[in-house]
């Protein structure tokens, strides 16, 4: 709303950056990641993933 201003609680925050995606006017960012380092964290995890041999059990 305007002339209201939005408060972050630190120690509530779990840094996951829900926060900064569904922010619609870009007006939050996470203090010490950049969105390309976030990225580059969530490219890393998903790779890690495609390591690991799927199972598929047929009845």
């Amino acid at each position: 709303p305007q002339g209201k201003k939005a408060r972050v609680i630190p120690v509530l925050c779990k840094g996951d950056g829900v926060c900064n995606s569904k922010c619609p006017t870009g007006a939050i960012s996470l203090k010490h990641f950049t969105d390309d380092e976030i990225f580059a964290q969530i490219d890393a995890e998903v790779s890690a993933l495609a390591e690991v041999p799927a199972l598929v059990e047929v009845h």
